[in-house]
């Protein structure tokens, strides 16, 4: 192999490796934007949840008043 095939040769794997490097690095930054948008589906999940058991507690709040003032009235 000449010099300068030796040179175009080295050349052409150095930008090989760069370009491998390149493509690690964005698949990086994929994994972390999934990562990222995982954690805020996970969050409004569990901020639905959390509004849900809420209404569940409230509703039963009402509805425990609502027995209460039916027994106060069946005692009346």
């Amino acid at each position: 192999m000449t010099r300068q095939a030796t040179i175009r040769y080295l050349y052409h794997l150095a930008t090989a490796a760069t370009k491998v490097e390149e493509t690690r690095f964005k698949i990086e930054e994929i994994r972390l934007k999934a990562e990222e948008e995982a954690k805020a589906v996970e969050e409004g999940w569990k901020m639905e949840e959390e509004r849900r058991m809420n209404e569940r507690i409230a509703l039963e709040g009402e509805m425990r008043l609502k027995k209460e003032r039916w027994l106060v009235e069946e005692q009346m």
